[in-house]
């Protein structure tokens, strides 16, 4: 009741400031596999608690789709995808769950051009340590090298929980355990990631990658984790529509770093907390980007340079035109930022580190404030930290 009466007032807030209240992953049910085979004719049987992984390693070679009914399967090694297809029968309704042995063991790794669909992935609660950093107990690991996750692909319709990152593509001086990956071309659309330990989605690569994210939902529902969704390197010419960050406790919700052009339509971020200081809700780092609104949501980050958006290096490549350090906000909705008090002494809307040479240009079309009148004076003095910040709101500096 507590949530509907939540998604009702953000409904009515958004309708009112003219927000698009599509922030909510709405699975859509797109069917099964047509063929005449599942994941049952090659031996697996739901909901018997028993291990499948030689149904589904033998439906793999068999087919280049591995269809899987309703109900709950048990693995306890990687499901492998290369130019292969793995589809369920709805995202609440086929469950994959995942006991492997290692840590370092993803649940599916995708390459090549492949469809995953209309399922959910997890790990079984005995193999969540809790303590999860890149690369552990991954829920879906993008292609490596040859094997790239190509342009295509199409992942949707999903729901990973109780992992320790959700979607994985790293670079290997990130993780030196893992090659590096990449996802190029891929359309992400209505994946939910909730329950992680380390990093909802984490994106890191070295080419322009072209990706497309539509209705994404990050949560940690309540658990402290790292970061939400953190685009980085080369994860470029990327774009978002629809990305919502809910009641979660994250040191960085979302990060774009040397993100060259990515356009971005409805980032959402509600009850989200942050538990670092000298950060922010959206860390901006070396990056370009065009965001047509950004929406806070009983948001307040309180604490030592704890800022709504949180600008980093301005990096120049030779030329002042040629930069990489801007970010253009079309409409900017803080709605309820705090109903008992005012923001803290030295908080800021947007800030940044001392040391930084040059500038790091903002623009904000439009702002809208919806709060009590005892504190919307106070967050009416839009608030920028000194620290090279060219900010304009409404066409004034």
């Amino acid at each position: 009741m507590k949530r509907l009466k939540v998604i009702i007032a953000l409904a009515l807030a958004l309708s009112i400031t003219g927000i698009s209240a599509a922030a909510y992953t709405v699975y859509k049910e797109i069917g099964h596999n047509p063929g005449d085979f599942n994941v049952c004719a090659f031996g697996a049987v739901p909901n018997d608690g028993k291990d499948d992984t030689a149904a589904f390693m033998a439906m793999g070679q068999a087919a280049k789709t591995i269809y899987i009914p309703a109900g709950e399967f048990e693995v306890t090694e990687t499901i492998e995808l290369l130019d292969s297809s793995l589809i369920g029968a709805g995202a609440e309704k086929s469950v994959i769950v995942c006991k492997t042995k290692t840590d370092r063991e993803p649940i599916v790794e995708a390459g090549g051009r492949c469809v995953i669909r209309d399922i959910t992935l997890m790990y079984d609660e005995s193999c969540i340590k809790g303590n999860e950093l890149a690369g552990e107990r991954v829920g879906i690991y993008t292609g490596q090298m040859e094997k790239t996750l190509k342009r295509g692909t199409s992942i949707s319709n999903l729901h990973i929980k109780n992992v320790g990152t959700g979607i994985y593509s790293p670079k290997t001086d990130i993780d030196k355990f893992k090659m590096e990956a990449v996802s190029f071309s891929v359309t992400y659309e209505s994946v939910r990631v909730t329950d992680f330990i380390y990093r909802g989605i984490d994106m890191a690569n070295e080419t322009r990658t072209g990706n497309i994210y539509r209705n994404i939902y990050i949560s940690t529902n309540g658990k402290e984790a790292d970061a939400g969704f953190f685009l980085q390197t080369r994860e470029t010419e990327c774009e978002i529509t629809g990305l919502t960050v809910e009641n979660s406790k994250l040191k960085t919700p979302v990060k774009f770093e040397y993100c060259e052009a990515l356009s971005a339509t409805n980032i959402n971020f509600i009850d989200v907390q942050l538990t670092k200081d000298n950060t922010g809700l959206l860390y901006v780092d070396k990056s370009n980007v065009l965001l047509d609104s950004l929406n806070f949501y009983n948001c307040q980050p309180k604490g030592a340079l704890r800022s709504f958006v949180r600008l980093g290096d301005n990096m120049y490549r030779g030329a002042g035109w040629d930069s990489m350090g801007s970010l253009h906000i079309g409409d900017l909705n803080v709605i309820n930022p705090d109903i008992t008090e005012g923001p803290d002494a030295g908080q800021y809307f947007f800030a940044r580190k001392a040391g930084f040479v040059n500038a790091f240009k903002v623009t904000v079309d439009r702002y809208n404030l919806v709060a009590p009148d005892s504190i919307k004076a106070q967050y009416e003095k839009f608030s920028a930290s000194d620290r090279e910040i060219d900010l304009t709101i409404g066409g004034k500096k």
